[in-house]
């Protein structure tokens, strides 16, 4: 993931972790260990798989609690480019 405040990956420090991490625990979720915005996985049959709707959606939720942490009074507006799965968005938010 990439914006234009932050850069690539959306980094975290330290502090900004422990904010993050206090609203995630408000919200009922578990802690984040490093930066929403970048994910790896090991791709294939018998590794970790591919990349799939579950994936992604934990990742959006992920990075939308950091954002949500660090910038209280702004508004988030992704643009999703080729996502098959757009229409189960709703469910997931």
């Amino acid at each position: 993931m990439q914006d234009t405040v932050t850069g690539f990956g959306f980094p975290l420090n330290e502090e900004a972790l422990l904010t993050v991490n206090k609203l995630r625990a408000e919200r009922g979720r578990a802690p984040l260990k490093s930066t929403p915005g970048v994910r790896f996985l090991e791709y294939g049959a018998k590794k970790d798989g591919w990349w799939n709707w579950e994936m992604f959606s934990e990742q959006l939720l992920d990075y939308i609690d950091a954002f949500d942490a660090l910038f209280p009074n702004c508004q988030l507006l992704m643009k999703l480019i080729g996502l098959q799965a757009i229409p189960s968005l709703g469910r997931v938010l």
